[in-house]
């Protein structure tokens, strides 16, 4: 495995060091392709069992993500945040207690979490509407799977074999397709549809430990002088699942289960589905990298922690440049693509779900920050301002969503955002000593992808699948041939997105910026 590059100037790249700029390619590629199992899941799971079973699908997996915080308890956070720093160190033992801590934290959290659902099954069932105890052990059973994937890819990803992650991902994901696929389609029933998920998540986990106790064992590096505190562990592990917690309230699940105690299951897979696919389709990238830029984020502050600010602009530019093209086409096509893809009983979600592109969009102005809070250390700053968005959140939930359904709660969304995004901008600034976000840059792409997207709506509702990917198509290369020849990007920025240090970025720029 290569060793980070100690010169922050180098060719390989101003800020990241070769294992990370090795990593994103084989990172990208295999999002790509699991971009279809990742879409294909949700639409033959309403093709196969219809929109009020998915509904009770999407109502349980929420569930489960949420108690994958408390069973986590952060503790993913300090892989990625201290794996770097150990491997600058080349402290093996600091590894494996690091492993041994988060290994040890996860499974008695697991335990006491069980125990409580068990509990409370009476209370869940009546609240959630569901008739099956089952249901609530299934959900269980996901919610281990889950987070035994997410530790085997946490710890590969931060020593930068994303080789052996996205293999792993690859297998796992078509597999989980085929199986899910055939439980909705053949078995029609959501308990076989979870055990189908579990199943595939726990099988790949088991032997992806396999995998990573080989890759450990094989490290030569020996014990540091400078020894990783148990402290550090706790408070960064503590303030992430707070962190966590806060944000998915904030982004999704506080309004499934609203919309649960409300209003049918129908609207309940509706709204996920409205939630779930621009979430997926604006985030892919950006979310399928942050863990592996959060791991390069420490590990260019502990070569140079001067380099953060800069960083941080030079990441927001190529979110914008990469990002943006597709919160256009979605807010344009998406109301026609989900009766294409779903069925026309899924027709009043398009519309919501063109929203959610726009508000998703928004959210990514928080990947950078939070990758530098971790990277400094400083989560534990910023849990006030956490607390105050779960509140406005929560309490605007209660306000919109009984009267107004889904919009009422795409509204909350919205409306916690507004109010709190600006706070945090201020607050985050203030905690890294500054903070520079490239508003004109960001004006200048919105212009040009919101007119270039106008002209593709008049003809959306024409559009069966075939149109719907050529028209994406057609959209990404005139967006190509108007960065080369409108000039938005100006050398300025170009400077900026070389300092990332990716070669492939680098020969795009040069397209587009000649000269």
């Amino acid at each position: 495995m290569s060793e980070p590059v100690t010169d922050p100037s180098s060719s390989r790249g101003a800020y990241f060091s070769a294992g990370v700029v090795a990593g994103v390619p084989w990172t990208i590629v295999s999002k790509v392709f699991l971009f279809v199992v990742y879409m294909g899941v949700p639409i033959l799971i309403v093709r196969g069992v219809g929109s009020e079973t998915y509904g009770v699908y999407a109502l349980c997996r929420n569930l489960g993500e949420v108690l994958i915080v408390f069973c986590a308890l952060g503790s993913n956070t300090a892989l990625t945040r201290f794996i770097p720093e150990l491997r600058v160190n080349r402290d093996r033992q600091g590894l494996r207690m690091l492993l041994l801590h988060v290994a040890t934290v996860q499974l008695v959290a697991t335990a006491i979490v069980t125990g409580i659902l068990l509990l409370a099954a009476p209370f869940l069932q009546t609240w959630l509407k569901i008739d099956s105890r089952m249901l609530l052990l299934l959900t269980m059973f996901f919610t281990a799977g889950s987070m035994a994937r997410n530790v085997v890819d946490d710890v590969f990803t931060a020593l930068f074999n994303v080789r052996s992650v996205s293999i792993l991902a690859l297998a796992r994901g078509f597999t989980m397709l085929l199986a899910m696929g055939a439980a909705a389609l053949l078995l029609h029933d959501v308990h076989w549809i979870l055990l189908a998920q579990g199943a595939t998540l726990s099988l790949f986990s088991m032997y992806g430990s396999v995998m990573l106790t080989k890759t450990i064992r094989g490290l030569g590096w020996g014990v540091s002088q400078r020894p990783l505190h148990h402290n550090r562990v706790i408070w960064i592990s503590l303030a992430s699942m707070f962190n966590q917690l806060a944000n998915m309230l904030m982004r999704q699940y506080s309004e499934i289960f609203f919309l649960t105690v409300h209003f049918e299951k129908s609207m309940v897979g509706m709204y996920d589905l409205a939630c779930q696919v621009p979430m997926l389709v604006i985030t892919f990238v950006p979310v399928a990298i942050q863990k592996l830029f959060t791991s390069g984020f420490a590990e260019a502050y502990a070569r140079d922690p001067r380099c953060l600010n800069n960083l941080i602009q030079s990441y927001y530019k190529a979110l914008m440049v990469t990002v943006l093209p597709f919160t256009a086409l979605g807010l344009y096509l998406s109301p026609q693509a989900f009766v294409v893809f779903f069925g026309e009983e899924m027709a009043p979600a398009g519309p919501v779900a063109a929203m959610f592109f726009v508000i998703h969009s928004l959210f990514l102005i928080s990947i950078p920050l939070s990758m530098a809070i971790v990277t400094t250390e400083k989560m534990m700053h910023v849990q006030p301002l956490m607390l105050m968005q779960v509140i406005i959140n929560l309490y605007l939930d209660y306000l919109l969503i009984p009267g107004f359904g889904m919009y009422g709660a795409v509204a909350a969304v919205f409306g916690t955002w507004f109010v709190t995004i600006p706070i945090r901008l201020y607050v985050v600034g203030r905690l890294l000593n500054g903070l520079q976000f490239p508003t004109l840059f960001f004006i200048r792409i919105v212009l040009m992808q919101f007119a270039l997207g106008a002209c593709f709506y008049p003809f959306a509702s024409y559009l069966n699948a075939v149109g719907l990917v050529l028209a994406g198509l057609l959209y990404m290369a005139i967006y190509v041939f108007l960065l080369r020849f409108t000039r938005i990007i100006r050398p300025e920025d170009v400077e900026d997105l070389r300092q990332l240090g990716f070669s492939g970025l680098n020969r795009a720029l040069a397209f587009l910026v000649p000269g």
